[in-house]
């Protein structure tokens, strides 16, 4: 509870996942390669089944209340050769407010990224990232189906002969994108930006 977790200069290969924080307070991850790893372990939709798995510490409802949001900064970091299945993530953030810079996602044979919503912490922005040949690039979900949308910043980032995106089922469809600079070529599936209101009704996705 209220960890730190510093990595840099890291490599993890050919394990069994990677990274587990739970309610840590800030996780930094940097010049760091995950590679030929598989995400098996772990429950099944919450994302547990992850390389690299992040739990916000935001519980405003729990009978001991946390207040803060977890921070969640990386940069120059790349996953790839991972496998799993269709519950596994390269990386899965559950809240927080992530900054994410000069992440390389390739030949991630599972979902590279995760991100949920499920007290209505949190926001990520992705800067200068690229997607190649990924089973699905980002899956978003939340909870309730009714409960506050992931917020998704894509800002200058290359999706390259990947899966694009994907929800996990059809009443967790909608988050609010905001995509900026950024190219989608050869995708394997359509691209929809399936923006939605807000939890309180305030906001739309944009895309420049």
């Amino acid at each position: 509870e209220g960890a730190y977790l510093t990595l840099n200069n890291s490599t993890f290969k050919n394990n069994t996942n990677a990274v587990y924080s739970y309610f840590g307070n800030s996780i930094t991850i940097t010049n760091s390669t995950f590679e030929d790893n598989s995400a098996i372990n772990g429950a099944t939709w919450t994302g547990g089944k992850s390389i690299i798995f992040i739990k916000d510490r935001y519980r405003p409802n729990s009978s001991s209340p946390v207040y803060e949001v977890s921070q969640v900064f990386m940069e120059n970091v790349t996953i790839r050769g991972s496998t799993g299945d269709s519950n596994s993530y390269g990386i899965f953030i559950d809240g927080c407010n992530s900054t994410i810079l000069n992440l390389n996602l390739v030949n991630n044979n599972l979902t590279a990224l995760g991100l949920s919503q499920n007290v209505g912490s949190g926001k990520t922005t992705l800067i200068n990232c690229y997607f190649n040949n990924n089973t699905y690039d980002i899956k978003t979900l939340y909870g309730p189906a009714a409960g506050p949308r992931p917020y998704i910043n894509l800002i200058s980032c290359v999706f390259n002969e990947s899966g694009a995106f994907t929800y996990i089922d059809s009443r967790y469809q909608n988050a609010v994108w905001t995509v900026i600079n950024s190219t989608f070529t050869n995708m394997k599936n359509n691209i929809t930006f399936q923006g939605g209101d807000e939890y309180n009704g305030l906001g739309r996705g944009t895309i420049i």
